[in-house]
């Protein structure tokens, strides 16, 4: 998700867009069918069950920079999990460090991630 200046602007009638963005995440984390593993173990659930990640972008177009909470005792450090108690700390470990880079951040974390499929596809094709 965003992290930069943009996001601590008011957003609609919240004062702090970023802390609307948490408590809307703190909340969709409550609402979804977690597998229940820790992060870093290998997934053994059916696939009706999710982990998910958190990481926080914040920058400019060729210097988006990627903030992952730090592995501590029961978060998830930025890793796939479907505790929800680690995805809490998580979410709560950004909320206290957003990045808040002056200006705009002009790349989605969607565009980081197709860039680097791109060069993973290209990686491989390449005699």
């Amino acid at each position: 998700f965003d992290g930069s200046g943009s996001m601590v602007k008011k957003f609609g009638h919240h004062e702090h867009g970023f802390y609307a963005l948490m408590a809307t995440l703190r909340e969709w984390v409550g609402t979804l069918p977690l597998s229940g593993e820790k992060a870093g173990v290998p997934s053994t659930s059916p696939s009706s069950k999710v982990r998910v990640a958190f990481v926080q972008y914040s920058g400019t177009y060729g210097g988006v920079q990627a903030l992952k909470a730090p592995v501590q005792a029961g978060a998830a450090g930025g890793l796939l999990s479907g505790d929800a108690a680690g995805l809490q700390k998580d979410l709560g470990w950004h909320e206290d460090n957003i990045h808040g880079e002056a200006g705009v951040h002009r790349r989605g974390a969607a565009d980081v991630g197709a860039d680097a499929t791109t060069r993973r596809q290209h990686a491989r094709e390449a005699p």
